[in-house]
């Protein structure tokens, strides 16, 4: 038999966590025909893999791919990552199903700018989507973006990104943001009556029926802070019927649900919470991003291990009660958010659209009376900025954060003997094109953290991130300032596995094997006779993320070759794009 593909000369890390093997491995018709020696075999392609390692494709657990693969099918940023399969569809967040309402995802911002304004200056933060009258956004996203949402059940959604095609395997979580909206569009601060709960339950079926692998719920988000205990167990009953999981973001932050504040709200509440939800259903249910479950005090590395420790105990208490439970943890921390904001002129977007243009609003800086009525405004807290990603606050403490050449504009404001906001102005006086990048300091107990949930044998691991192709970027139009995709997208797996605290046994059942238990993915994770043959060749001791804050759109090293249901999709760097990912549905 002539085989597709044949991977020769390689180290096989099976996924998991068996110790590696010298083997060759052979594609056929999209699946694993071969494992081990294959000495005089024909194929279309021999992969030489000498020194590399050869893996299954990696898994991304918490994954909002989701929210921009109907813009971006070919998800270059997870695949050049080494990303063959999403578990996607998070935190109540999603684009279906789709009634009479959209919830901003903030891959359409601008064209939802076109129906209706940013409110307080940004509309992307997390508990403030905006939510508009579909049909509207249709239309818009249509004329600016050139993209259908045409879709309204989960059946025409998942039917919809089929013939669009995907780069990625993805799976589908029904997001119950979209579904609760659906029903009581903006009036939504409230609870359902039984009437509607029953709609609610019965769309939910729709989805599950369609394909939907499970429901996610997003209690820090509006308008899951809306949700009580009662309606989330209803909907868990619903997914128990089905096998289906319930996957939560479960209530950490916003410490206010239904109307009512709690302060004294810690993480391991809303881990309960949701663990309780499992019990009384019989549903499965998945954590997302678990961070540890209790205030760690005294706040050092001896705590942050006691308070993983306590809030995994708990976890077993409810396994040993029953409870199907799973989680996942992130990695990564150095970049947060969605998108990256690379020009400076980003933040000063409206003063640029009244003067006409970038090269117009750094001309008119020249005017220091035009300096100081942009200088009254922010200060006094009427900064006009719209960007749907960004809003400074009244103090314009997100300024004095942002760094040029290795100085923040504080530091700049200083030795000009003024402030961080005069030192910006001046900078987009002499450039309006300069790029100004927010320093991020993540304490180290964070990384602490995630590595001590990643360490554990039964660990999964996510990114919690949409992707984008590496040259996108958005714009209000020609002169205008623009933004890029978030570095966080295009290397978080690279930077976790450059930190080398495991082996890459250890590494891959996490990414891979782990991954698919979890998911319920079959025929996935492992290399396997039988088994789609999702593969990665790894040059192991040269991966590196490459991804700055200044530079985002940088693939990483290591990767040489991807392939996704037995097709060729990353060759060292270069990216195929045969969309050969497909849509799993359950």
């Amino acid at each position: 038999m002539k085989y597709d593909i044949i991977i020769k000369n390689g180290t096989v890390i099976d996924g998991s966590g068996a110790a590696g093997y010298a083997a060759d491995a052979a594609v056929k018709d999209g699946v694993i025909a071969a494992v081990g020696r294959l000495d005089g075999a024909e194929a279309e392609r021999v992969i030489d893999a000498s020194g590399r390692l050869v893996t299954p494709g990696m898994i991304d657990m918490h994954s909002h791919a989701d929210m921009n693969s109907w813009v971006y099918p070919e998800m270059e940023s997870l695949l050049g990552q080494g990303v063959t399969s999403c578990f996607s569809g998070h935190c109540g967040l999603g684009v279906a199903p789709a009634y009479d309402w959209w919830i901003e995802t903030g891959v359409e911002s601008l064209a939802v700018n076109r129906v209706i304004p940013p409110i307080l200056g940004g509309s992307y933060m997390p508990g403030f989507n905006r939510i508009v009258e579909k049909s509207a956004v249709q239309e818009a996203v249509r004329k600016y973006m050139d993209v259908d949402i045409g879709w309204t059940t989960y059946a025409e959604y998942l039917d919809h990104m089929e013939r669009l095609g995907q780069g990625c395997n993805i799976s589908f979580n029904a997001a119950h943001s979209q579904l609760r909206t659906g029903i009581t569009g903006l009036d939504w601060e409230r609870e359902l009556s039984a009437e509607e709960l029953e709609l609610e339950k019965q769309r939910l079926r729709e989805c599950f029926e369609a394909g939907a692998w499970g429901v996610s719920l997003g209690f820090d988000y509006k308008p899951g802070t809306w949700t009580p205990y009662s309606e989330a167990l209803e909907l868990a009953k619903v997914a128990a019927e089905y096998d289906r999981v319930v996957c939560a973001h479960t209530q950490q932050n916003y410490r206010a649900r239904c109307g009512a504040a709690n302060d004294r709200l810690r993480p391991m509440d809303g881990y309960r919470e949701l663990m309780e939800i499992g019990l009384a259903s019989g549903a499965r249910v998945h954590i997302s991003h678990i961070v540890n479950g209790y205030e760690m005090i005294p706040d050092d590395e001896a705590g942050a291990r006691a308070s993983v420790e306590a809030t995994l105990a708990v976890i077993e208490e409810y396994r040993a009660k029953g409870v199907r439970v799973t989680w996942d943890v992130l990695q990564d921390n150095r970049y947060a958010g969605f998108f990256h904001y690379p020009l400076l002129a980003t933040r000063f977007y409206a003063y640029i659209k009244d003067c006409g243009g970038m090269g117009a609003f750094a001309r008119t800086l020249g005017y220091q009376s035009y300096r100081r009525a942009i200088h009254e405004e922010v200060t006094g807290g009427r900064h006009r900025a719209v960007s749907p990603f960004l809003r400074i606050g009244e103090d314009f403490a997100a300024l004095k954060a942002l760094k040029v050449q290795g100085k923040t504009l504080e530091q700049w404001g200083e030795e000009m003997g003024t402030d961080a906001l005069y030192a910006a102005l001046e900078l987009l006086h002499r450039n309006p094109a300069v790029i100004a990048v927010a320093e991020r300091k993540v304490p180290q107990k964070f990384g602490l953290i995630a590595d001590l949930f990643s360490m554990r044998e039964d660990a999964a691991i996510g990114i919690d991130s949409d992707m984008y192709n590496y040259d996108v970027h958005q714009s209000w139009g020609e002169d205008m300032p623009w933004e890029c995709g978030t570095p966080k997208a295009f290397c978080s797996y690279a930077g976790f596995l450059e930190r080398r605290i495991m082996t890459p046994e250890e590494y891959m059942r996490r990414l891979c094997g782990n991954a698919a238990r979890a998911a319920g993915f079959e025929r996935r994770g492992l290399i396997r006779e039988g088994f789609h043959a999702d593969l990665l060749v790894l040059d192991w001791d040269n991966i590196r993320a490459n991804a700055s804050n200044e530079k985002p759109a940088s693939a990483p090293d290591g990767f040489d070759c991807v392939i996704v249901n037995g097709r060729v999709a990353v060759d060292h760097k270069k990216h195929l794009n045969p969309l050969s990912g497909q849509i799993l549905r359950k």
